[in-house]
């Protein structure tokens, strides 16, 4: 049987920022970015659904790659995306150097650098074995030899999480992904997804199977609330579809809507079709990725219902949003795009994706810009789509009234008016959830007063110790008042806070204005992500067993020091509560509760002496510099320290 290595892209990655969460959809929120990691979940689906023995990388070295191959394997599959075309033809090279008898398979959506960019170029065209445009699993099974209509497994992997890292650096991971379906047919001009399809969707899963995929993730962590992911660019299209996996939600007796909900991709124009409540609630959503793209654009999936009804409607019955708009069009110039934003702006989504429109290789933007001869000379289009990094990516100045630069401010400025606007993403989540509880509790729908209620209590318990330092650290009085009417709505609706609310809320207090002072003084550049190597030796015979072996072959001394560190820190909270839950004083404990006590009773004081660190370092430019997250990723990572 042959074997089977999958990997990402080797590292160090530069500016390649390969955490959503924080260089998009909270960025420039100031201490209350939230950071993430991800997986590269393509990789780990087809290693399930292939019966080959098979080994999977995430970000390795060069050096770790040849090691890897050392091992002998039959193919290599590089999963690479257009801004790591560079690293990917240095891998080729690298593989056909230390394992010249194995076969290279290239997938993901930069292979379609190979019917535009490098169409026609032998010298490129032959650095790979085999390239993969579309679905790869059927394509490796047919490779393999194995069946190609044999059922799906859905994936059981590694799982990602988010938080804001100095209030919790190493954030367990919580749910998880399953696959409903690849492609979309909407052929949005933009769009690599439609485009890389071909405009056609594939399902990979019916509704009964995508429910047994969120079990499988759910009893991995059987005690905790999951927000499971699911793939598929245009799930609302098929409402029989959300329909049905609603109603295996709602009446699972294992883990039902008080324990399981789901993020999912949806159009305004399939959104209208539904009501929030009957539809969406009821069915066990929870956030919904939504294009708005542009007020002024006339894509067939914005039309419909009034965009801000919408996602009004979904916020008031407790259903998150992530809003993504579209800086550059041909039709923006200098006033209108300021208008389009402000009303983006308006819809406030609970976090958000601001990008500049750019012509990925082979979609029709790009065709349509190629033929207007808008575009510069493609054999620079290495060096273009070798750098990338929140608000710049690819060709520059294409666009009829804007450089690159100016839509790269124009981003910028976005993101931080959205930040003053409606505060920080954490706070904005919290008032979704209040009002998803506020509605749930007294629904007449039994399920949602006594299941989906608990869902949103939950989330909001867990938020609360958030209020203080976000309260404090306000970007102005607009949002300061707004985080207030959000504590007052709490306890209205949960009462006083507990003991342990508290103690954690002067926790959040003392690492936010820590966070706010060494943001100033003391930053440094961001670290790698680990290089993870997973190995896919069994067959997993029951549901909640792991069907790989993960190891980290790199020590990372920080890493292991910050880690024990935090874990002693909450050792420390913790036994705080359990003295005061006891009723028993605090002066009269152990020397280092006593002195984590004193430091609390001064924490204004503390407070104000960050807000002073942080305008003083404003007024030599430090808050103008080191805060900026462009420059922190323009600074080469010293692995020493990372």
């Amino acid at each position: 049987m042959p074997k089977v290595l999958l990997t990402g892209v080797i590292g160090p990655h530069g500016n390649i920022n390969f955490d959503l969460t924080g260089d998009r959809l909270t960025r420039d929120q100031d201490i209350f970015t939230i950071k993430s990691h991800s997986h590269f979940m393509a990789l780990h689906f087809i290693a399930q659904n292939i019966a080959s023995p098979c080994v999977v990388l995430e970000h390795p070295t060069i050096e770790d790659l040849e090691n890897e191959l050392s091992k002998g394997y039959d193919f290599v599959g590089i999963n690479f995306t257009l801004v790591n075309i560079p690293k990917t033809i240095q891998m080729c090279d690298t593989i056909k150097k230390v394992a010249p008898n194995t076969k290279i398979v290239l997938g993901g959506y930069g292979t379609s650098c190979f019917t535009t960019i490098f169409k026609g170029n032998q010298e490129i065209l032959e650095i790979a074995d085999y390239v993969c445009h579309g679905e790869g699993v059927s394509f490796m099974r047919k490779l393999l030899g194995e069946p190609v209509d044999a059922p799906l497994n859905q994936v059981v992997g590694p799982r990602g999480a988010s938080n804001i890292p100095w209030l919790d650096p190493f954030p367990r991971g919580t749910g998880g992904s399953v696959v409903s379906g690849l492609g979309c047919p909407n052929m949005c001009e933009f769009c690599c997804t439609s485009h890389y399809y071909g405009g056609e969707f594939i399902e990979m899963a019916n509704a009964e199977q995508l429910f047994d995929g969120m079990k499988r993730i759910c009893r991995l962590q059987p005690d905790s609330r999951q927000s499971v992911a699911i793939f598929d660019e245009n799930l609302y299209k098929d409402k029989e579809k959300v329909t049905r996996l609603g109603r295996l939600i709602r009446e699972d007796k294992e883990f039902g809507l008080g324990k399981i909900n789901y993020f999912s991709f949806g159009t305004i124009e399939d959104l209208s079709r539904y009501n929030v409540v009957d539809d969406l609630v009821l069915n066990g959503v929870g956030t919904i990725w939504i294009g708005v793209e542009s007020l002024f654009s006339t894509l067939q999936k914005r039309q419909g219902r009034d965009v801000k009804e919408v996602f009004d409607d979904l916020h008031e019955h407790g259903i998150n949003t992530v809003g993504s708009w579209i800086g550059g069009w041909d039709f923006h110039d200098k006033e209108n795009i300021q208008e389009d934003l402000e009303y983006f702006i308006s819809l406030k989504p609970t976090r958000t994706q601001l990008f500049p429109l750019y012509p990925p290789p082979g979609t029709s933007l790009y065709e349509r810009l190629l033929s207007e001869g808008r575009l510069p000379d493609i054999s620079l289009a290495k060096t273009y789509f070798g750098r990338t990094s929140g608000s710049q990516f690819g060709f520059p100045d294409w666009k009829n009234n804007f450089t690159e630069e100016e839509i790269a401010a124009t981003v910028d400025s976005g993101n931080r008016r959205l930040y003053e606007y409606a505060g920080p993403s954490v706070m904005r989540e919290l008032r979704v959830h209040l009002n998803g509880y506020d509605y749930c509790i007294d629904s007449p729908y039994e399920v949602l007063a006594e299941q989906r209620s608990e869902l949103h209590e939950a989330h909001c318990h867990n938020a609360y110790p958030l209020i203080r330092v976000c309260e404090f650290f306000a970007p102005n009085e607009k949002v300061r008042k707004e985080i207030q009417e959000i504590r007052q709505d709490y306890h209205r609706l949960f009462g006083e806070p507990t003991i342990k609310q508290e103690v954690m809320s002067n926790y959040a207090f003392l690492k936010g204005c820590v966070a706010k002072m060494t943001g100033v003084i003391g930053n440094r550049p961001p670290s790698e992500e680990a290089f993870k190597r997973y190995e896919y030796d069994r067959r997993p015979e029951g549901s909640i067993q792991l069907p790989y072996t993960v190891s980290y072959p790199h020590k990372d001394e920080r890493y292991e020091y910050e880690k024990s560190a935090y874990g002693n820190e909450m050792k420390l909270m913790n036994r705080i509560i359990e003295i005061l839950e006891q009723g028993k004083p605090l002066d009269e404990a152990e020397e280092s509760v006593r002195e984590v006590n004193q430091v609390f009773e001064n924490l204004e004081a503390i407070g104000n002496l960050s807000k002073l660190v942080e305008k003083t370092g404003s007024s030599v430019g430090l808050s103008e510099s080191w805060l900026r997250t462009e420059v922190l990723k323009s600074l080469k990572t010293d692995e020493s320290i990372c």
